[in-house]
């Protein structure tokens, strides 16, 4: 794999500062995920954790990798539009590598580091510069965190949400109004930081620009005016990565493989629920504990947000009055569909490491160099 280029000064060496903020981080990541696994665990009898899952069903499973199968194809569709707006040779398979490959290191680094290493793998597979590869990404993960709000208030509003009470510091708030008020005062600035990036990029990168010349005005000194220069050189291939926004056409296609792929992935949690044997977890429940884990999710984490994806499950599945009163079966249910999905993900990521010859230390290699630039 040819990997991007790098100071040789710099290769094998990582920023003292940013090493003792990434462990610090680290650690941050593997406390929240012990706390959080004993939240998630506490009152249940292991032994009936593992016959509930034993007995699932073999469809169950076929099921369910079935539909993440097909989410994550229509997924690396998506990247492909996006992509195809700066290469527009970009191959499907191309991008489906890179997506595979990528999601596994999300999935499996701490902290979500491994949101650093798509940008890369598109610059080796795909010929986009670093930069650009990164506002790839950031559309996507604004549309995907925009979708995210839009889907938990609608689920909190339309649903009839059991009335679910905690104490605080001595403060008693009701669950579900809580969460959608959250919901509702995050999504307008989301939505409008989203637009004003697709609307009006070149704004933003004069602004950022006049802004950088000021500083190197301001402070005459060799490290500030290449630091200055690399803000303004990346924000400008940054800005080239949401050009797929632009296009409305394009955009269309982004929207609807966007709509498409969130509203099936609902049916996982249906389909394992019914193999199960649990009432009550629709369509619309589905939805809305994908949302609650998604964003449960992006709290520090340590690798493979062990403990933090089960609290946010268990949690979701409180919220929304599924198996509240028997914590075995929720604690099962938590534990196949983090774990099932995240085995299914890694053998597509296994196969495109074999047969592209890409190795886990080239990604290693590439967060590593992100986080100590």
């Amino acid at each position: 794999m040819n990997e991007p280029a790098e100071n040789p000064e710099q290769q094998g060496k990582s920023s003292p500062i940013s090493w003792n903020r990434n462990r610090g981080k680290l650690l941050l990541g593997l406390v929240f995920g012990v706390g959080l696994a004993y939240l998630a665990v506490r009152n249940v009898r292991f032994d009936e954790v593992w016959g509930e899952i034993s007995g699932l069903p073999l469809h169950t499973w076929l099921i369910v990798a079935g539909l993440f199968l097909i989410q994550q194809y229509l997924r690396a569709w998506r990247q492909q539009i996006m992509v195809q707006a700066i290469v527009p040779e970009s191959s499907y398979r191309g991008n489906l590598s890179v997506l595979c490959i990528s999601f596994f290191c999300i999935n499996s680094f701490p902290l979500r580091l491994g949101e650093l290493v798509r940008p890369y793998l598109l610059q080796d597979k795909e010929g986009i510069e670093v930069g650009a590869g990164f506002g790839v990404v950031a559309l996507e993960r604004l549309l995907d965190l925009a979708s995210a709000l839009v889907v938990l208030f609608a689920v909190i509003t339309l649903l009839d949400l059991p009335s679910t009470q905690i104490i605080v510091a001595g403060v008693e708030f009701d669950v579900a109004a809580v969460t959608r008020g959250l919901a509702q005062m995050a999504l307008a600035p989301l939505l409008i930081l989203l637009f004003s990036l697709v609307l009006f990029p070149a704004a933003a990168v004069g602004v950022l620009a006049a802004i950088m010349g000021r500083v190197r005005a301001l402070l005459p000194w060799g490290p500030i005016a290449k630091i200055t220069g690399t803000i303004e050189r990346f924000s400008g291939a940054f800005t080239e990565g949401l050009g797929a926004a632009r296009e409305p056409r394009r955009l269309l296609a982004i929207v609807v493989l966007t709509v498409v792929t969130w509203g099936g992935s609902g049916f996982m949690y249906v389909a394992l629920a019914d193999g199960f044997g649990i009432e009550g977890v629709t369509w619309q429940v589905g939805m809305g504990i994908l949302v609650v884990t998604m964003l449960g999710t992006a709290l520090p984490s340590p690798p493979g947000f062990a403990g933090v994806y089960e609290f946010a499950v268990v949690s979701a599945l409180l919220l929304f009055g599924v198996v509240v009163d028997d914590p075995n079966m929720a604690l099962a249910f938590a534990l196949v569909i983090h774990w099932w999905i995240w085995a299914v993900q890694s053998s597509t990521a296994l196969y495109f490491f074999v047969a592209d010859g890409v190795s886990l230390k080239d990604t290693a290699d590439y967060t590593r160099r992100s986080t100590s630039a």
